[in-house]
């Protein structure tokens, strides 16, 4: 798995539209006219309040639903005509992904798709196991034949997720990754997508209310607001889309918002740089300058 680069898996999302419970009394328009792409290993955030369409649009890309209207095309094809074959291409990993740990043994519940849905050989399917488990920072040999239930929150979520990445999709979704993590466990999150990103393994799609960590790896984020696209862009662009509105810029992350407003105040801050060190730096070396001057 190392140093292997994905081939190009661009999606593209055209016109989608889903209602739930369409002609009825119940029916809900949870996505409205959605269209965007999301080039082959990108790392694309996706924002928005709560009923906003985003696991709905989630659960589309999974293939868990079908668009009531529009398409979603993976490398050029219809993703329904991947048909069960999708979920090996796009792996998601939902809420609290430590309530579907289920086996016996760490080793078992990592390698439970592999052993059950393929033909591959034990060498091959321990080989997988180990990649995945180095990925997101798990010490297989020492947890292999530990339960699951034995673990931290942390190593639970972590083990959840290399289960996932055992089957080497094309397109990780992780929704809501942080909920209910320690400092600990985030950082060994965002160093598994950093590592993503320099070896263009995977296309990720995180949802999270808690983009700050993610920030200076995400290339492009994605606002849904009421079912509908209200921002895509860079993390300054969307800042700019949105920054001014009272409500939605509530969505956006606080460091990205905070170098917009100092932005828009004429404060030379870097728009690019989200390290809060190098804007601490950046502003000291400001005020210095300041006082110099006065």
């Amino acid at each position: 798995m190392e140093g292997k680069r994905q081939p190009d898996m661009e999606i593209v999302i055209e016109d989608l539209d889903y209602v739930y419970n369409p002609g009825t009394p119940l029916e809900v328009q949870a996505l409205r006219n959605i269209s965007f792409d999301i080039p082959s290993g990108t790392i694309l955030g996706i924002l928005g309040a709560a009923a906003s369409g985003k696991t709905t649009l989630l659960k589309i890309l999974n293939g868990l639903l079908t668009p009531t209207a529009g398409r979603v095309l993976m490398a050029g094809r219809d993703i329904r005509t991947f048909k069960a074959g999708l979920r090996r291409k796009v792996g998601l990993v939902f809420q609290q992904p430590e309530r579907q740990v289920f086996e016996k043994t760490v080793f078992r519940d990592i390698s439970f798709v592999l052993k059950l849905f393929s033909d591959l050989p034990d060498a091959i399917i321990q080989e997988r196991v180990r990649q995945a488990s180095d990925l997101v920072g798990l010490d297989i040999e020492t947890l292999a034949e530990r339960s699951p239930w034995t673990l931290s929150k942390g190593e639970m979520r972590l083990t959840a997720i290399a289960g996932v990445l055992a089957n080497q999709p094309e397109v990780l979704i992780l929704d809501e990754p942080t909920v209910g993590l320690g400092p600990e466990s985030v950082t060994k999150l965002v160093t598994l997508i950093r590592r993503m990103k320099t070896h263009k393994r995977q296309t990720v799609i995180l949802v999270s209310h808690n983009m700050d960590p993610f920030l200076s790896d995400v290339d492009k984020i994605l606002v849904l607001h009421q079912g509908c696209l209200a921002a895509h862009g860079t993390p300054a662009e969307v800042c700019n889309i949105i920054g001014n509105d009272p409500n939605m810029r509530l969505l956006l992350p606080e460091i990205a918002l905070l170098i917009h407003d100092l932005q828009k105040q004429g404060i030379p801050v870097p728009a690019d740089n989200y390290s809060i060190p190098v804007l601490a730096r950046t502003l000291v070396a400001l005020m210095n300058r300041e006082n110099r001057n006065t």
